[in-house]
């Protein structure tokens, strides 16, 4: 008997050319180094993570920059970058560095500028003598003038010295916290905190130095609504000037400019009522104030900027970037067609 042996086919290997497309190109780039090369000096002349933090919030670098990089946030990565920079090597050219897309520029202190200076020159003016002006058709004489604004005049003056102590101890409070805390949120929560309580300390002075001013000089009348209006008067003042001194000065120049608006229009309208056939013009200014007190147009039209000013400063100035330090060169940012060695 004669016995087949079959074979089973061998298998055909493949001798083309192996498929490369899906081979990685090369080491994937380090986006840390790159960060670290765009914000060098910056970098390198911080003293701890804290501060370089502050520096990349300020130039619009969020947490999800920093989830890019492979850190859950914004400190996280900046004590990285405190650990890796290079301190001894050449100075990064000194320059300024365009914030990212959806950032904002470092704050720096400035001043409101010759319109801020107008309208408060306008608030002071009108807190002192606009009472006297809204009444009847005749100017009073120097002395009743004087009389009137002599106890607003005193409890701003007296106010003054504990405005500029409260406004120092927040800022030196927050440069402390600056290297003190050990992230950014908890630098915001102390911080503002550490606000509220400069505003809260700050009204109760001054609410203490107009109560004291009118018992001195109580030639002007004792009733509450031109206290308040001097209470409202002295916290738009105090906000304007604690925002304006941390770099954002525009936002406190608004605010001044709509509470002088706000004053002006009812008086523009009480003069233009003497004019013929206008008469009518003046209604809704007197029945408001025959309602509510001659005093009504200040404070509502001190007291809604200040609030508004308020809620702006609590949410702008506890950010770290706002008490950054000022003297810290800030790196130019580089080309992208730069090419640095490992």
């Amino acid at each position: 008997m004669t016995s087949t042996t079959q074979h089973a086919p061998s298998p055909v290997l493949s001798s083309g050319p192996a498929d490369i497309s899906a081979a990685p190109a090369g080491p994937r780039p380090d986006p840390v180094r790159a960060l670290l090369r765009d914000h060098h000096a910056l970098c390198a002349g911080a003293v701890d993570p804290l501060e370089i933090a502050a520096g990349l919030e300020a130039h619009g670098v969020t947490d999800r920059t920093a989830a890019d990089c492979g850190h859950r946030d914004v400190f996280s990565l900046a004590e990285e970058l405190h650990a890796r920079v290079e301190r001894g090597g050449p100075p990064a050219v000194a320059g300024h560095v365009p914030p990212a897309a959806g950032g904002a520029c470092p704050a720096r202190p400035g001043g409101g500028g010759v319109l801020g200076a107008l309208a408060g020159l306008w608030l002071l003016g009108y807190g002192l003598f606009g009472d006297a002006l809204r009444r009847g058709h005749r100017l009073p004489g120097a002395h009743a003038l004087a009389a009137g604004a002599a106890p607003t005049a005193l409890a701003l003056a007296c106010a003054v010295a504990p405005a500029a102590w409260c406004a120092h101890a927040f800022a030196g409070y927050a440069r402390r916290r600056l290297t003190g805390s050990r992230s950014l949120a908890e630098f915001h929560g102390r911080v503002r905190r550490a606000l509220l309580a400069s505003v809260t300390v700050f009204l109760g002075v001054l609410c203490a130095c107009v109560a004291l001013a009118r018992s001195a000089l109580p030639a002007a009348g004792a009733a509450a609504p031109p206290a308040l209006a001097a209470v409202a008067l002295g916290s738009l003042l105090f906000l304007a000037g604690l925002c304006t001194a941390h770099g954002t000065a525009r936002p406190a120049r608004a605010a001044c400019l709509a509470a002088c608006a706000a004053e002006a229009v009812p008086l523009a309208a009480l003069l233009a009522a003497r004019l013929p056939g206008c008469s009518a013009l003046d209604r809704p200014v007197t029945w408001l104030t025959d309602a509510h007190g001659p005093a009504v147009v200040p404070l509502v039209a001190c007291a809604v900027p200040a609030f508004a000013l308020l809620v702006h400063a609590v949410t702008v100035l506890p950010r770290a970037a706002v008490h950054g330090r000022g003297d810290l060169p800030t790196a130019s940012a580089a080309h992208p067609s730069e090419e640095h060695a490992p």
